[in-house]
């Protein structure tokens, strides 16, 4: 979403781009410490492929999972790593906000080998 923010001028400059680029970098690191903490390290750390994606999702799932609230709630699309953002908070014309299609119809969410995986590293912790 930072690269969708910056091309609607969300940012007004590049150095507040980069700037968010460094925070979201920050975050990434304190998560991977988290999981760590919780025995859910990835080894090595995830890099940017599908495969490492939904390994780090899977662990995610798991370290939310292990929270003692009595909900938990989880994004379809961040289950099924979804890339395009259905909704740019801030924006009216620049970005097509809730009419973005996920890839898959909903009839197909139950058999998804994605969302069964997700659901199965939540049910280990709950």
């Amino acid at each position: 979403d930072v690269a969708l923010r910056a091309d609607t001028g969300m940012f007004g400059s590049s150095e507040a781009a980069d700037r968010e680029i460094q925070f979201r970098e920050a975050e990434r690191t304190a998560l991977i410490a988290a999981l760590a903490d919780q025995k859910l390290t990835l080894k090595p750390p995830p890099a940017e492929t599908p495969t490492a994606m939904n390994a780090l999702t899977l662990s995610v799932l798991r370290y939310a999972a292990r929270a003692p609230s009595a909900l938990l709630m989880v994004n379809t699309g961040d289950m099924l790593m979804e890339t395009t953002q259905i909704n740019l908070p801030g924006t009216v014309n620049e970005h097509p906000n809730w009419r973005q299609r996920m890839t898959i119809s909903a009839t197909e969410l139950a058999d998804h080998p994605l969302i069964r995986a997700g659901a199965a590293e939540i049910r280990k912790e709950r």
